[in-house]
């Protein structure tokens, strides 16, 4: 984020059948010669395509629908852009000081990027094309999708919390951008386990250097990276660590809690702004 300025066919219908030895050995084979034992994925290659979704194994094939239409829905708004009359990025991005009135700028501002030139745009669905490809076979495509809204929520929630309402400079300042929805996916790829098949170092690495980055480009909305980092590792935790038949479970219990955690973060700062005096306060 920146800171603004068919039908199924039987398949065995047709095949007939393969007569076997006593001994169980298909004709054909000689005795006593086992057969080819099911070779294990490789590291770095996908899970068999029936692997179950949402058991942390991503499925083989291009099934990350979700990731797909989110990036399309990006493409297409930041063309809209360049239209000056509809005036999207200030119309949807956030801003701590419309909190209050105007709050579906906490979700919006994840769709608009910043612009003349396309690399914030770029960047984000470079990594939301790797990140959300990934992690969308191995969580599903719901959990995926309340994941990427949660943590642009998060993002959204972690500016207004640290925004500083005495301050101009930080209390009306716009951030638009969808790095605290990609942040939350990179947060997710943290979780402890061993069932993601990633490069752990590689994430972590990516991590610190979006760490460093607002050291020397102040425009960075750092605080945006934060917030959807730590909801998406919640998150993750919740979708990958429990039993594989209660993740369903876990995982929406957490989604609400994060939601009303979130919703409770954002009345505590309104009121705290609300009750400082109006000489400090730019509310």
């Amino acid at each position: 984020m920146r800171r603004g300025r068919p039908s199924v066919t039987d398949p065995m219908a047709d095949e007939p059948s393969t007569p076997e030895t006593p001994d169980s050995t298909p004709a054909g084979e000689p005795s006593g010669v086992p057969s080819s034992p099911r070779v294990p994925n490789s590291p770095g290659l996908p899970a068999p395509a029936e692997a179950p979704a949402g058991s942390g194994h991503p499925a083989a094939g291009p099934r990350a629908h979700v990731t797909h239409v989110l990036m399309g829905l990006i493409g297409a708004v930041f063309l809209l852009q360049y239209i000056p009359p509809l005036g999207l990025l200030e119309r949807f991005g956030f801003m701590p000081a419309l909190a209050a009135e105007q709050p579906w700028r906490m979700l919006t501002h994840a769709f608009i990027h910043s612009q003349p030139s396309p690399l914030h745009v770029g960047f984000n669905l470079l990594a939301l094309f790797f990140f959300g490809s990934f992690l969308e076979r191995a969580i599903g495509h719901v959990r995926f999708a309340v994941l990427y809204v949660l943590g642009a929520l998060g993002g959204a929630v972690c500016v207004l919390v640290l925004a500083d309402p005495t301050s101009p400079a930080s209390w009306f300042a716009l951030h638009v951008g969808a790095s605290g929805a990609v942040f939350a996916l990179v947060g997710a790829l943290l979780t402890p386990t061993r069932e993601l098949d990633r490069n752990l170092g590689g994430v972590l690495a990516l991590v610190a250097l979006n760490a460093a980055i607002p050291l020397v480009e102040p425009n960075i909305s750092w605080e945006s990276h934060l917030g959807g980092l730590i909801t998406g590792f919640l998150l993750g935790c919740a979708a990958l660590l429990p039993p594989p038949r209660r993740r369903p479970l876990v995982f929406g219990v957490a989604a609400l809690l994060m939601v009303a955690v979130l919703a409770g973060l954002t009345v505590l700062k309104l009121l705290a702004v609300a009750s400082l005096p109006p000489a400090l306060s730019t509310f």
